[in-house]
């Protein structure tokens, strides 16, 4: 039950932060370093993701730790970094960072699918992943619009509107349950 709660969480956090991420970058690397960094905006677009697999991932992981199959866990990891020199060797001399950066993120891809398939031969998850990751991106997509339409304006607002919009969209298709709504209202304090 805590294993899938944890792993609902992180995806429904995660999303929103690679889709906001990737439509704002330019913004936010102007914002953080100046316009002569403009160059590495398309390496955060796509290293983002990095991040959100990273996230998600974090759960199959801790999971493996916790029934003792740290060596699953490993070979896993051995075969992320084998995946990772092999796509840097291949993908670095013809595309650069761009190219470090896409190597990343399928190494994160591919470790993350190897965890979570393993996963759910222990713990039925397919229901789970299935809905959530649709319904976690059906209200990405609204957000994604929204940032789209409105994305000249102020960034800490647009981002705050975006979130708003996103927890919203996912309410309304019922990405939440009732026991996730309750546990909030006790994190509120309500």
């Amino acid at each position: 039950m805590l294993l899938k709660k944890s792993l609902k969480l992180l995806t429904i956090i995660s999303i929103p932060i690679g889709i906001g991420t990737t439509i704002l970058a330019e913004r936010i690397i102007i914002l953080i370093y100046g316009m002569e960094y403009s160059p590495s905006v398309t390496a955060l677009q796509i290293l983002i993701w990095a991040s959100v697999l990273s996230f998600i991932n974090y759960t199959p992981a801790t999971y493996f730790n916790s029934i003792d199959k740290q060596r699953t866990l490993m070979m896993f990891t051995f075969v992320g970094a084998i995946l990772n020199l092999i796509l840097n060797f291949i993908l670095i001399p013809q595309f650069s960072y761009k190219g470090a950066a896409v190597a990343t993120v399928s190494t994160e891809l591919v470790v993350g699918l190897l965890l979570i398939s393993n996963m759910h031969r222990i713990q039925n998850l397919s229901s789970l992943l299935r809905d959530l990751i649709f319904k976690s991106l059906i209200a990405g997509a609204v957000m994604g619009i929204f940032l789209l339409i409105f994305q000249n304006c102020t960034l800490i607002l647009l981002i705050l509107f975006a979130a708003i919009l996103y927890f919203t969209a996912l309410y309304i298709i019922n990405g939440f349950e009732k026991e996730d709504i309750s546990l909030l209202n006790q994190v509120l304090g309500r």
